[in-house]
């Protein structure tokens, strides 16, 4: 992604702001697959550490 497109994305996420999705929004301003973050919502892959807290673990790259 270039700056500007996430100087857009990021425009939109503060225009559109939702507190239930603000950081699922923002993961994906700036750049993360929607597969990731479709993952994240609907299923406890990537369990809490604490109430309000969200853990992505890292993917480990070849």
């Amino acid at each position: 992604m270039t700056i500007i497109e996430i100087e857009n994305s990021l425009n939109t996420l503060v225009s559109n702001f939702n507190k239930e999705t603000f950081i699922f929004d923002l993961l994906l301003a700036y750049g993360t697959p929607k597969s990731t973050i479709k993952r994240l919502i609907g299923s406890d892959h990537d369990k809490l550490a604490s109430n309000g807290e969200l853990i992505v673990r890292k993917k480990r790259l070849n």
